[in-house]
C-alpha cells in the first residue's frame, strides 16, 4: 500500500520472475512439487495477485534484478522498470587481480546445497572434468542435499576428490576457500542473482555459470564462462566440464582475474546507493 502515500513509490530491486527450466525437473527431486507451485504462482497465475500488479502499476519505476522479472513486471503493467542489481559489495572484498594458484586444481562451489543450487549437477560436471585432469571439487555450504552429493561423487568414481566442508564458521573461513581456488563453479538452475558468483569475482576468482537469470544479465566479459541450458539436461555437465577446462588451461587465468576484479568493483555498496540517489533526484525533478 506504500503507493498510496503522497510521494513517488521506487518499488524494488526485486527478483522472483525467474523460472526453473522445466526438462531439468530431475535435480529437484522431492522438492518438485514446491517448485511447480512456485513456478505456477509467479508465472500464469501471477495476474491473479492484485496487491502485485497494483503496486507494480502506481510505482514511479520499478527496480529489477533480472531479465524475466522485467518481463513479468511489464506484463502486469509497469510503466517504467530499470535493472538493479540486488546484491552488491562492500568495498573491502575487492581484492587484486592474482595469478593462478599453484598446485592441484581447486573447483569451488559456495551455497546451501539446495535443489534448485543444482549441487548433483556440479559433481556430474566435476566428475568429467577429472577423466581429463587432476583437480578438486570443494563444497562451503551445508543443506539437506548433503548426502545426495556424497552419494553422487561416490556413484561417479570421484569421491576422493570431492570435499564437503560444510558451514564455515567465519567470514575469513569462507574468504580463504575465494582466494584458494582455480575456479568458482556456479550450477544454479533458479536463482534471482547469485551471491558467490559476485562474491568470487570480487576476490579475482574466475567462475564458470549455467547462464540462466541474473547471471544471463551480467557483462562480466572473460571473467567468467557461461553455459546456457542445453535441451537434453544430460548434455549440460559435459558442457560445464569443457568450460572448467577452458578456465584452467587457456593460459587466460591472470586475465580473467584482472577482468573479474574490474567488473566486481563496479558492484560494490557505495556506487549502488550513489546510483539510488541519482533515480530518487531524476525521480524528484530537483525537488525536496
Amino acid at each position: 500500500m506504500l503507493w498510496r502515500l503522497p510521494v513517488p513509490l521506487v518499488y524494488g530491486p526485486v527478483g522472483g520472475g525467474q523460472l526453473f527450466p522445466v526438462n531439468y525437473w530431475r535435480y529437484f527431486s522431492s522438492k518438485l512439487p514446491w517448485e511447480i507451485f512456485r513456478s505456477t504462482f509467479a508465472g500464469p497465475l501471477l495476474p491473479l495477485n492484485g496487491w502485485s500488479r497494483r503496486t507494480l502499476r502506481n510505482s514511479a519505476v520499478t527496480l529489477v534484478a533480472n531479465s524475466p522479472t522485467m518481463a513479468s513486471a511489464r506484463r502486469q503493467g509497469a510503466s517504467d522498470v530499470r535493472f538493479m542489481m540486488a546484491d552488491a559489495l562492500p568495498s573491502e572484498w575487492i581484492a587484486d587481480a592474482r595469478t593462478r594458484p599453484a598446485g592441484i586444481p581447486v573447483v569451488l562451489c559456495v551455497g546451501r546445497l539446495l535443489p534448485h543450487k543444482a549441487p548433483v549437477l556440479a559433481v556430474k560436471a566435476f566428475s568429467i572434468l577429472r577423466r581429463t585432469m587432476r583437480a578438486r571439487l570443494v563444497f562451503v555450504g551445508v543443506g539437506p542435499l548433503q548426502d545426495e552429493v556424497q552419494a553422487a561423487a561416490e556413484r561417479l568414481g570421484v569421491a576422493q576428490d570431492v570435499q564437503l566442508l560444510g558451514h564455515l564458521p567465519t567470514l575469513d573461513d569462507v574468504t580463504r576457500q575465494y582466494d584458494s581456488a582455480s575456479v568458482l563453479l556456479f550450477t544454479s538452475l533458479r536463482d534471482t542473482f547469485g551471491a558467490p558468483f559476485l562474491e568470487a569475482l570480487g576476490r579475482g576468482l574466475p567462475a564458470v555459470a549455467v547462464d540462466l537469470n541474473g547471471i544471463a544479465d551480467a557483462d562480466t566479459g572473460p571473467a567468467a564462462v557461461k553455459v546456457a541450458p542445453t535441451r537434453r539436461p544430460s548434455d549440460l555437465p559435459g558442457r560445464l566440464a569443457s568450460a572448467l577446462q577452458t578456465v584452467l588451461c587457456d593460459g587466460e587465468w591472470e586475465s580473467r582475474s584482472a577482468a573479474a576484479v574490474k567488473w566486481a568493483a563496479e558492484q560494490v555498496w557505495s556506487a549502488r546507493a550513489a546510483a539510488a540517489t541519482e533515480l530518487y533526484r531524476e525521480i524528484l525533478g530537483g525537488k525536496g
